[in-house]
């Protein structure tokens, strides 16, 4: 049960968690923590009137005993409309790149639903929701990136009052990952080969053998300067907020020296799609197994590599390489920045019969 005390906080760093206090932060804290302290017994005594009179404890019960109107049930905004409502709100707290992504899942509920309502997202919504998504033909990750802001949004509009379907809390679950994609070292060898028949596909091509390179993440790959002294990349990574100094590699230095150390904007979407064009091209068919799952049927399709490469591949590849080759593992762990070995290891798609094969190559010498 929420009741509002009505004291509003300038930030989330006003408030010490464990003792339940506004702290020396926040002005004139010490007056408000007088009236919080008034607030809270007030509510302790009308909780305590209501559990006397052998009456049902709600939200509703308090707040008509402490003379307050209850708050009204119904959902005011839209499940579209909550996206904008959520994005608002979350604006000084969460990257636009991030945020981006919510507005791009809306418009995909809007072209699937634009009449959508709370009381329509439940397991009927997910399984159709998803068999649509899987027709706009998107990627497993983007899938699953749908899956998770739904559950955010709609999360958020239940901790605000909304009535909401609890289906929406099977959604993930529900949800079975792929493996991950990567390029073999080969693989990328024919891209190097490869000389594009168009002209300016040369600087697609070079951005994306760049992050096979350095292993940067697309957001990074094109926020980062040039340490000349230390001949490495500086940047301020856009997901970890981490100061990091990452070496170039010769090849790295070479392709950034044709751009005389800055590479040109370029947008994501349209790298996605010439990287695609291009591998076709430089004859990266390799046939992928893409499972996907319409509610609990299970949908495998063969595809060759160059149909689902992303530029995302680039970041996986660059991993695959750096263990393959024997690198250690837990430096590629903290270069990713990840939290776990495990996290990395199932990040560049080794799989448990990879795995097995070599426990038997060791142990049956």
């Amino acid at each position: 049960m929420w009741v509002s005390t009505g004291i509003r906080l300038t930030s989330t760093q006003c408030w010490d968690a464990k003792k339940k206090r506004i702290n020396a932060r926040q002005y004139n804290y010490e007056i408000q923590n007088d009236s919080l302290t008034k607030k809270r017994i007030a509510v302790e005594s009308a909780i305590i009137k209501i559990m006397e009179a052998n009456e049902p404890l709600t939200t509703q019960a308090i707040l008509i005993a402490l003379n307050r109107q209850p708050a009204k049930t119904q959902n005011f905004l839209s499940p579209i409309e909550y996206f904008d409502h959520y994005a608002k709100k979350k604006k000084a707290f969460l990257a636009p790149n991030y945020l981006r992504i919510f507005t791009q899942v809306k418009n995909h509920l809007i072209a699937f639903n634009k009449n959508l309502k709370w009381h329509h997202i439940d397991h009927t919504f997910y399984d159709e929701y998803l068999s649509y998504l899987i027709d706009q033909e998107l990627q497993n990750n983007t899938i699953s990136s749908h899956v998770k802001k739904i559950i955010t949004i709609v999360g958020d509009a239940a901790k605000n009052g909304y009535k909401i379907n609890p289906a929406y809390l099977d959604f993930e679950d529900t949800y079975r990952e792929p493996p991950p994609l990567f390029l073999y070292w080969s693989e990328v060898e024919l891209l190097e080969k490869y000389i594009p028949k168009q002209a300016n596909d040369m600087v697609y091509l070079h951005e994306y053998l760049l992050r096979c390179y350095n292993g940067l993440r697309w957001s990074d790959n094109n926020n980062h300067q040039i340490n000349a002294k230390e001949q490495a990349f500086q940047l301020t990574t856009v997901k970890t907020k981490k100061n990091q100094l990452l070496a170039m590699s010769d090849k790295a230095q070479a392709i950034m020296k044709l751009y005389n150390n800055q590479l040109p904007k370029l947008f994501e979407h349209d790298c996605n799609a010439r990287i695609k064009e291009i591998a076709q091209q430089a004859g990266l068919n390799r046939m992928i197994e893409k499972i996907r799952f319409r509610g609990n049927e299970r949908i495998v399709q063969l595809l060759p590599l160059h149909k689902l490469i992303t530029t995302h591949t680039a970041r996986r590849s660059f991993g695959r390489r750096w263990v393959d080759l024997g690198g250690n593992p837990y430096m590629l762990m903290k270069f990713y920045s990840h939290s776990t070995l495990q996290q990395t290891y199932k990040y560049i798609g080794y799989e448990d019969k990879e795995m097995n094969d070599e426990m038997l190559r060791i142990f049956n010498q």
